[in-house]
């Protein structure tokens, strides 16, 4: 396909050439075919990263992945089975889209290596999330923001699957 670019006298660019592509909502449904095969490539991908067996340290935590901001985020309906509106009490802001939660051994003078990730709509609470995340998991120490401090899950942690939450 050729492209073309044309530039009006009022400086604005013109780009010839993208006839064939698909409405947003088209694209949309796509990518949410594409879903599992993100999931495969992921699974692929983390498989390669190797995690060393000495280290028992961990860090677990979850960032916003915003497809709307706070201006937008109550009229917002893309990827609708998957988004919704959230708060993200770190950043102070509605949005709507999701989380990314992520467990990852910490290593000493390198960046982190992804364990377990997974994507959560952006109301549910970490901390319900981290318990399915986790039920697995294994002979841990791990480090944890305050969103998932509760007494009674952290002694279930330690006394059945060995993971010191801190």
């Amino acid at each position: 396909m050729m492209l073309s670019v044309a530039m009006s006298s009022s400086r604005t660019i013109t780009v010839i050439g993208f006839r064939n592509l698909p409405s947003y909502q088209t694209y949309n449904k796509r990518i949410c075919f594409l879903a599992d095969a993100f999931k495969a490539l992921a699974s692929v991908l983390l498989g390669g990263l190797g995690l060393d067996s000495s280290h028992a340290d961990f860090a677990y935590d979850s960032l916003p992945v915003v497809v709307a901001g706070s201006t937008r985020s109550g009229r917002a309906k893309a990827a609708g089975e998957l988004c919704n509106k959230g708060y993200c009490a770190s950043k102070d802001m509605w949005y709507y889209g999701v989380k990314l939660h992520i467990l990852a051994q910490c290593n000493y003078k390198a960046m982190p290596t992804p364990a377990l990730m997974q994507i959560s709509k952006a109301s549910e609470h970490d901390r319900k999330i981290a318990e399915d995340l986790l039920a697995d998991v294994r002979n841990i120490r791990l480090f944890a923001d305050m969103a998932l401090i509760s007494k009674e899950w952290q002694s279930k942690m330690l006394t059945e699957n060995n993971v010191e939450v801190l």
